[in-house]
């Protein structure tokens, strides 16, 4: 019996690696793995505000081909027209920015406890926005450049309402954003947007985003719905919806949004606009997110071939654009047409950002994990320690990132039976995260399983045990009795003792994990299948064909589901 839950890349798995986060002019990313949601647009001819730069965060890459303005230091990078406010966003400190986010997690995880089960969807809200502020707390650096450049923005929206709002009410407002408030901002927004006038739909743009980033999705949901609304025709508000909608797993209302976004660009600008690419991309990304690989396939090809006709075949976002292909290609199994898209986009971002830059690190490690993938081994470690070490000289060797480089590392050596390699990197890996996250972080949860698994393998039982245990408890108290995680880490448990040949142990934990998963993910759910497969092998160990059968043609038939 096999762990259910294993640690080979961050990057590309999407249960521990779902990072939210606003890139751009007040634009949003969902990254699940590479795939990536971009949000680039041109904006209604009536108002003469040209795009920023877009720049994904999360080891990702954004594409976009903007007008781009270069921050110095910590400060924001704006482009406009127009009279601009520049706002010294200087004063808000990591330390504090970081205590904030902190305090945001214990705040969804009191709701999460006190949240009905019953419903359903007020918990798969509060569970999406518990994993978007620990991705934040990964990489908090990374979040508050964002926030700088979110509240400049809304700075530089306040500008647009001096016919509204008294002009020291505005200063007031701009001033406290500086100082990472945004409190003042969002009341003058508020009232702007019930006033039902032309600035209506900017007000509650610029709420939506403001909630977005502080990870309140239900108004970031509201506000971005009525700004599409109220300018339907405004590709800005259109996508900010789509992104929301997409987020919150409202799949049929993000491809209308998707779809009428596109439509928009197509005549405005012409088939071949890289803001034409850019919405097919986040049409394509849609699609792989619900599975349907044949209705991407054909959006992500045609987005590639507009980005190299446009932008030349060695640009930055045309190495995005055929990672993305090649991400598909991979996930569908077809490794040999993945491969060489991979090798083309790390060549790309090595002439446009030097060898050592994060982003040819994350490039390395997409085509490792290709290498692996294909049993590879030799190929793909020496790019893995070539991605450590350009990740530990950018970030430093205590970063939170690093611990993803390492265990990705170290599972690779536990795959090829190296454990005197692994054990130490899962180690350095397991104590970055405690130190970033806490003891009692559910990150620190699927690091001390990964360690737990190098001793498994390795037939140490009493090493592993204690971890396994550890990892549940974490697990159990953070997110609940009755999370698909605690499922996982039931099972894990189960399996070390079924290896033992403990089986009274095992059984009522398999049982238990069987119950968490039909309850959590319903009856149809593919994990469900494997975890009735599990159990049904220790029925058979337990000569209960008749039981086990049952199970087994259960799971087949969830399997066979179309």
């Amino acid at each position: 019996m096999n762990d259910l839950e294993f640690a080979w890349d961050w990057l590309v798995n999407a249960e521990n690696q779902t990072t939210i986060a606003f890139i751009g002019g007040g634009l949003g990313t969902v990254m699940v793995g590479l795939w990536a949601i971009y949000k680039h647009f041109t904006e209604d001819a009536k108002k003469d505000t040209p795009k920023t730069s877009i720049t994904a965060s999360g080891n990702g890459m954004a594409a976009g081909v903007s007008i781009t303005a270069t921050a110095t230091g910590n400060g924001p990078a704006i482009v406009a027209t127009g009279p601009v406010n520049i706002v010294n966003n200087n004063g808000i400190m990591l330390a504090e920015y970081e205590v904030g986010l902190k305090r945001r997690e214990q705040e969804v995880r009191a709701d999460l406890a006190q949240a009905n089960a019953a419903d359903k969807g007020q918990i798969m809200l509060l569970e999406k926005q518990l994993a978007a502020v620990q991705a934040k707390l990964q990489n908090p650096e990374a979040a508050l450049a964002e926030y700088k450049q979110k509240l400049a923005e809304a700075s530089k929206a306040l500008d647009e309402l001096k016919q509204e709002v008294p002009q020291q009410q505005l200063q007031q407002a701009q001033q406290a954003l500086a100082q990472g408030q945004p409190g003042a901002a969002e009341t003058i927004f508020q009232k702007v947007y019930a006033q039902g006038k032309e600035k209506a739909a900017e007000a509650a743009y610029q709420l939506a985003n403001l909630a977005y980033d502080r990870i309140d999705y239900a108004n970031a949901y509201k506000f971005s719905h009525e700004a599409a609304t109220l300018q339907p025709d405004n590709v800005l508000y259109l996508n900010e919806a789509g992104v929301i909608a997409y987020t919150l797993g409202h799949y049929v209302e993000a491809e209308s949004l998707y779809q009428r976004a596109l439509t928009i660009n197509e005549k405005a600008l012409g088939s071949d606009h890289p803001d034409v690419a850019t919405s097919l991309n986040n049409l394509a990304v849609l699609y792989v997110g619900q599975g349907d690989y044949a209705k991407a396939m054909p959006l992500y090809k045609r987005a590639l071939k507009i980005y190299e006709k446009a932008l030349g075949p060695d640009h930055p976002d045309v190495a995005t654009s055929l990672n993305n292909l090649a991400e598909l290609y991979r996930a569908q199994g077809d490794t040999a047409k993945a491969e060489p898209l991979l090798q083309r986009a790390l060549a790309i971002v090595e002439r446009a950002l030097g060898p050592n830059h994060p982003k040819v690190a994350t490039s390395l490690n997409n085509l490792a994990l290709l290498y692996k993938t294909q049993g590879e081994y030799a190929k793909a470690e020496p790019l893995l320690q070539r991605s450590l070490a350009i990740n530990e000289k950018a970030l430093g060797p205590d970063h939170p990132d690093m611990a993803a480089d390492l265990n990705n590392l170290a599972e690779l050596y536990r795959e090829q039976g190296n454990y005197a390699k692994a054990d130490p990197l899962y180690q350095r890996s397991l104590a970055i995260v405690e130190r970033a996250l806490g003891p009692n972080h559910p990150n620190v949860a699927g690091s001390i399983n990964n360690l737990a698994l190098l001793y498994k393998t390795q037939g140490n039982t009493a090493k592993a045990e204690p971890l396994y245990q550890r990892s549940l408890a974490i697990r159990e108290k953070a997110l609940g009795p009755d999370h698909p995680d605690v499922a996982t880490s039931l099972n894990n448990l189960a399996a070390l003792y079924y290896m033992q040949g403990d089986y009274a142990k095992a059984e009522p934990l398999l049982q238990r994990s069987l119950a968490i998963k039909e309850k959590s993910l319903g009856p149809k759910h593919p994990s469900l299948a494997t975890g009735l497969k599990n159990y049904a092998a220790l029925l058979r160990t337990l000569n209960r064909i008749p039981e086990a059968e049952k199970l087994e043609a259960r799971a087949k038939a969830i399997r066979a589901k179309p």
